[in-house]
């Protein structure tokens, strides 16, 4: 049987070489909490880096609203200082305009390695 050469678009990759700085410590705790070795593949990495950019955007949001009031939230959410994340440096994550943290530029062409990590395509 054939290997099937699958190519998609990733938003972020856990190889360490084409991360962003503080990705490599993050990756190091999650394989640490939950007992990965240094080949197995980190379940769901990018829903797991972006609920941590989200949280901590999150946490910034409601401290500086000081507030659990949504419209006051979402207004400290569009005021938020820069933020270091895992994905990206966020300047600024979010403006009244532009709700989306998130843009192509973080885009990659990917491919799963033999051990079913995503890593970049050649």
């Amino acid at each position: 049987m054939q290997k099937v050469n699958l190519r998609f678009v990733q938003s972020i990759l856990m190889d360490e070489t084409q991360a962003h700085p503080k990705l490599p410590p993050f990756v190091k705790h999650y394989r640490q909490r939950y007992g990965l070795d240094q080949d197995a593949a980190i379940p769901s990495p990018v829903g797991s880096v972006q609920a941590y950019d989200l949280t901590h955007l999150l946490a910034r949001a409601v401290a500086q609203a000081k507030s659990s009031d949504h419209a006051a939230i979402r207004d400290a959410l569009e005021a938020l200082p820069p933020y270091v994340g895992l994905m990206r440096d966020y300047r600024p994550a979010f403006t009244p305009d532009r709700h989306d943290a998130l843009d192509q530029t973080l885009l990659h062409l990917a491919r799963f390695d033999d051990h079913g990590r995503i890593v970049l395509a050649d």
